[in-house]
Formats: C-alpha cells, structure tokens, sequence
C-alpha cells in the first residue's frame, strides 16, 4: 500500500435481499419488502456484542459510531459461478447495514489491524471472527504488487 492512500474497510455489516436467498428472485414467491429488507439489516447489526477494532495495538473507541445503512434499495449483479451459488445476473432489491471504518493514510511500515466480531443473528445464528490485517505502507515508486 503506498503512503497517502486511505483505507476503507467493513467491520460488520449485513446484506438482506433477492440476491440472498430472502425473497424473490432467490425465493419464488417470498415477495420483497424493501423497509422489511433494511429494518432486518438494521437488526441483525444491531445484534452485534462485540466491535473491536485495534491499529497497532491501539483501540478504537466507540466502534459503534461508525454505523451506515444503505439509503434504500441497490442491487447486486452476479457472474457465471458466483461463489453464492445462484445464476448470473441483477438482482433486485437489496437492503444493507453494517459498522465500516475509513482510516487515514498510515505512517510508512508495517501495520497491524485487528478486527473482533460476534453477533446472534435471526438469520444464521451466532456468528464471530477475528480477522487481522498485516499491511505494509511504502513510498510512491516502491510499491508491492
């Protein structure tokens, strides 16, 4: 990652709709219900008991704070053989809601961050991870492909 270059990263979010098995097209005949969609969205985030999220070792506070839901329906477009495992094409509608961090350009070196997670959700039961970024911030010109 090149010096002055921010980072945009998800902490947890959630992603309800006809491109993901709650309603047509994934699920004849289940019509969709776009604030249905985003207040599921919202409550399944909400849900979350753990945010945790540390840079170098260093705490952010009030994870919470940095919650965005999608301002209405958006749809999502799938290849041929899509990892989600239904046919290719637009799906529509979608409902989202998560907690998403824009981080300023980090000091040149190495970074670490840490992300802790754990939700019951109404849809997949509990869900947690911890997922950790090793990221190293070069000068322009040194780049590492």
């Amino acid at each position: 990652m090149l010096t002055g270059k921010a980072i945009f990263l998800p902490v947890f979010n959630r992603i309800f709709g006809a491109g993901v098995f709650d309603c047509n097209l994934t699920v004849p005949g289940v019509p969709c219900c776009v604030p249905c969609l985003q207040a599921t969205a919202a409550a399944n985030t909400e849900a979350a008991d753990i945010l945790e999220v540390s840079i170098d070792g260093v705490s952010v506070k009030n994870v919470r704070a940095y919650r965005a839901a999608s301002p209405g329906a958006f749809p999502v477009t799938y290849p041929e053989n899509s990892v989600v495992g239904v046919a290719a094409g637009n799906y529509f509608p979608q409902g989202a809601d998560g907690y998403w961090l824009m981080l300023a350009s980090l000091a040149k070196g190495a970074h670490e961050i840490r992300l802790h997670m754990r939700a019951p959700t109404t849809s997949c039961g509990l869900i947690e991870f911890e997922v950790i970024h090793h990221i190293t911030v070069t000068p322009p010109g040194h780049d590492r492909h």
